[in-house]
C-alpha cells in the first residue's frame, strides 16, 4: 500500500475496508491529492479527507468531482430573503437533497457546506408541522361557547409553541394566512376563557411570591418560569 495514501490520515486507512483489494500503485498529484484504484472504486484523499467513488476509476473522477461541486452549489442556493415563501424553500432544500443523491455516501465528506443541508431540512419540517398544527385548529368564528374553547385549547398551545419554537428567519416562512388565523383562534379563546386564563395567571403569580424557608432557587425559577408562560398565553388583548 502507499505511504502517501496511508499518510492521509486514520479514516482513510478504515475507509479501506469498504474499497475491496487495491490496483495498482496510488498516485499523488503535485496538490497533495492522492488516488488509489481498488476493486471497487476509487479512493480520493487530501488534506485528512478522503472520499470513495464506487464503480469509479481515473477517467470518471472529473465528473463525480463536478458532482460534489454541484452539490455544494444546490446548498449554497438555499437562501432566504424577502421574496422567499414557505414553497420556494421547500423547493431549494428538494434540489439540494437531489444534488447532494447524486453524490455517494462515501464522498459526501468532500461537500465543505453539506451540513447545512440538515439544518434547512430541519427547518422545512418544523416549519411544515407547525403549520399543520395551525391548519388543524378550528376557524375562529366556530369557537363561541366555553366548552368549544376549553376543546381547542391544548391543539392551540401546540401550535403556539410549536411556531415559538421555530427559528425567527424560518418563522417568517409560514404563510401569512396561518400566523392570522392562529392569533384570531387565540383571539376567540381569551374571549371565552377570560375569567379562567387571568385566574390561572393570579394562581402562578401567588406561587412564586410564595417564599418559604423550603422554597430553593431551582424552585423559584419554575414558579416564575410558570408564572411568565400562563401570562403569556393571555395575548396581548388580555395583558
Amino acid at each position: 500500500m502507499s505511504k502517501a495514501l496511508l499518510a492521509q490520515g486514520a479514516d482513510v486507512r478504515e475507509a479501506l475496508t469498504l474499497t475491496g483489494a487495491p490496483v495498482g500503485d496510488a498516485v499523488e498529484a503535485e496538490d497533495g491529492t492522492v488516488t488509489q484504484q481498488f476493486a471497487n472504486g476509487l479512493l480520493y484523499a487530501k488534506d485528512g479527507r478522503y472520499a470513495f467513488f464506487p464503480s469509479t476509476d481515473a477517467e470518471g473522477l472529473e465528473a463525480a468531482l463536478q458532482k460534489v461541486s454541484a452539490a455544494a452549489d444546490a446548498i449554497a442556493a438555499v437562501v432566504i430573503d424577502e421574496e422567499t415563501t414557505l414553497e420556494s424553500f421547500k423547493t431549494a432544500v428538494g434540489a439540494a437533497e437531489t444534488a447532494c443523491g447524486e453524490v455517494p455516501e462515501t464522498a459526501r465528506t468532500l461537500i465543505d457546506n453539506y451540513a447545512n443541508l440538515a439544518v434547512f431540512s430541519k427547518a422545512v419540517t418544523d416549519i411544515e408541522a407547525a403549520n399543520t398544527l395551525i391548519t388543524n385548529l378550528p376557524e375562529a368564528d366556530t369557537i363561541d361557547k366555553v366548552e368549544e374553547a376549553q376543546k381547542v385549547r391544548e391543539s392551540l398551545e401546540a401550535a403556539e409553541a410549536a411556531v415559538t419554537a421555530l427559528d425567527e428567519t424560518y418563522k417568517g416562512l409560514l404563510p401569512a394566512a396561518s400566523l392570522e388565523k392562529l392569533e384570531a383562534v387565540r383571539a376567540a379563546v381569551n374571549t371565552q376563557l377570560e375569567e379562567i386564563l387571568i385566574s390561572e395567571v393570579e394562581t402562578a403569580i401567588a406561587a412564586a411570591a410564595n417564599i418559604t424557608g423550603e422554597t430553593t432557587l431551582d424552585s423559584l425559577k419554575t414558579a416564575v418560569a410558570a408564572a411568565q408562560e400562563a401570562y403569556n398565553k393571555l395575548g396581548s388583548d388580555l395583558q
